[in-house]
């Protein structure tokens, strides 16, 4: 008789991105001049999005701004430069980051997609294209 090997569900667990994600809703009505939110997924994420709601741009990151003054001199963030507008990034983390750097009264709302997996164990974000 065989033996079966069984996978839990884990960072590399293919089955657990394949199924629908548990929704995780957040968001602010007040991000302010250099101000930065850092927002910690529950579980490791699926897909997330993110949705500028007013006129401010604000920077979305997976490192702190702070991160060796890397990441925004770097220029390893998205811009999201107006009102309405959104981008949908189809990755697996932990946390992210997103910033006001230029005028008052921003503000966000933030969809994600969330796996069955512990964010315990998890890579940092941090490297080529994020902090280098």
């Amino acid at each position: 008789m065989g033996q079966y090997n069984y996978r839990s569900n884990g960072y590399g667990h293919v089955g657990s991105y394949q199924v629908a994600g548990i929704p995780f809703m957040t968001g602010s009505t007040e991000i302010d001049n250099g101000t930065e939110h850092r927002i910690v997924f529950p579980m490791i994420t699926k897909s997330i999005t993110v949705i500028n709601t007013a006129a401010p741009d604000l920077r979305v990151s997976f490192a702190s701004k702070n991160a060796d003054g890397q990441t925004m001199d770097g220029l390893h963030f998205i811009s999201l430069t107006e009102a309405k507008d959104s981008i949908t990034m189809n990755v697996r983390v932990r946390e992210m980051y997103i910033n006001n750097l230029h005028s008052n009264s921003g503000s966000y709302q933030v969809f994600a997609e969330l796996t069955g997996i512990n964010p315990q164990g998890s890579p940092k974000m941090t490297g080529s294209g994020l902090t280098d």
